[in-house]
Formats: structure tokens, sequence, C-alpha cells
């Protein structure tokens, strides 16, 4: 009997879903839940700019500079970012490209 009582053990081998892939799988949801406006990534490329990437400092920043009032997990930031570095590596044609301005540009 598991820990739960439920009657099954919780050490898995059963070919379920690892622990890295349910996360990413619960990232990728979050990401598609979720609405990021220009402002809100301009904003998180400055934070990163001023602050580096100390994502936890980043994730408080955020939350108090947001005008949503939209707090999110310093990984979700992290991702946000590494996605938004991508896009604007695209391009000057890439929607993102003006997120990342040549003066500010991280090439």
């Amino acid at each position: 009997i598991g820990n739960d009582g439920s009657g099954s053990s919780s050490s898995g081998g059963g070919g379920g879903p690892t622990n890295s892939s349910m996360r990413m799988a619960s990232l990728i949801e979050t990401f598609r839940a979720l609405q990021w406006l220009k402002f809100d990534d301009q904003l998180l490329a400055a934070v990163v700019m001023d602050f580096g990437s100390n994502w936890q400092l980043v994730a408080d920043v955020m939350r108090l500079a947001s005008l949503r009032s939209v707090a999110h997990r310093p990984d979700i930031y992290k991702t946000r970012y590494s996605m938004l570095e991508e896009a604007a590596k695209a391009g000057p044609d890439s929607p993102y490209a003006e997120v990342f301005p040549p003066p500010l540009s991280r090439n």
C-alpha cells in the first residue's frame, strides 16, 4: 500500500510519464494559458538587462512592476526570456524583434 493509502505504490516503473516530462507538459500548458502582452515582454527584457539572470529577483521585480498584477514563477520568466531571445534571433521580421532592439541586443 502506498503512503497515500490508495493501495498503489508511488515508486513508478509502470512506464508512466517521468517527473521531467510532466514538468515540461505543465510548462507548455502554462504558456498556452498565459496571454503575454508586448509590454510584458519588453519589461521582462529590461529587467533581465538590469538584474541579470537571477530569476527569483526577476520574478519579484516583474511582480512589483506589472500593470496587470500578474505574477509567475521564476522558471516561467526564464523560459519566456529564452523563447524571446530565440525568436529575436530569427531576424527583423520576427514578431519579437522589437523586444530586443539593436542597442539592447545580447548577441
